[in-house]
Formats: C-alpha cells, structure tokens, sequence
C-alpha cells in the first residue's frame, strides 16, 4: 500500500471519498497515517484499525479518515463497466501515451488512482485534480 505523501494528497478528493462505503480490508487514512481497517462499527460510524507500521489496533471515526482505495479496489470499480482484459489493454494504452506521468509517479496505487479519475474527466496537476 503507497503510504507517500503524494498519495495521501490524490486521495483527499470529494470525487474519492464520496465513493467510499466502509468495509473490512480497507484502508484509511488519517493525519497522514494508513491503516488497515479491520472492523466497521456503529452503522459505518467508527472503524476499528491496525497501524501498518506497528501493529497496534486504533479507533477512529469514518468522519475523521479518508479512505485509501489499494489497486485492487480501484480495478474492482473499473470491472463495473468493462472486462479485465478491456481494463488491461486500456490502462497499458493509456500510461504509453501519457509518458509524462513516468518519471512523476512512483507507485502502482497512484498510477491506478490517476487512471480512475482520467476516467471520470479528472487530471492530476500541480498537485490537485483538474477537469480535462
């Protein structure tokens, strides 16, 4: 899981979060920090997590966090609307002819994240999503 600074500022985005439904296997995000999320509680309210760098369990409030899509989350949303073959291709496609992303991005996740909103109409610049 990319837990760069990078990432954590892509996915702090309404056309993100608004996607979010809490669920066991998740990771959120809070204060810069990841974790896996373990067990959601009290309607969606409250999230029992384990820290990724030591292992300890912390509550935090879905209000407080941002959920931190993995790769597969984002492919799983793309598999709505095309086959993994289609998504395949067109993601291998897409990055050839965006190769100023290349030297950019250093993570799977962020690639992904870039391509899912290229989906929906957004482009990453200057550290914000822009229409186009």
């Amino acid at each position: 899981m990319d837990t760069s600074d990078l990432y954590q500022r892509m996915i702090n985005s309404k056309h993100i979060q608004n996607l979010w439904h809490p669920q066991r296997g998740d990771y959120a995000s809070k204060s810069g920090q990841i974790y896996w999320v373990k067990e959601v509680e009290l309607d969606e309210e409250l999230l029992t997590c384990i820290d990724l760098d030591n292992g300890k369990t912390v509550f935090i409030q879905v209000k407080d966090a941002l959920w931190a899509p993995s790769q597969s989350q984002v492919q799983t949303d793309l598999l709505k609307i095309k086959t993994l073959t289609q998504i395949g291709m067109e993601f291998y496609f897409w990055c050839a002819g965006n190769k100023d992303y290349l030297g950019r991005f250093l993570t799977m996740e962020q690639f992904w994240i870039i391509y899912f909103m290229h989906k929906r109409g957004y482009k990453w610049e200057r550290s914000r999503w822009t229409r186009g």
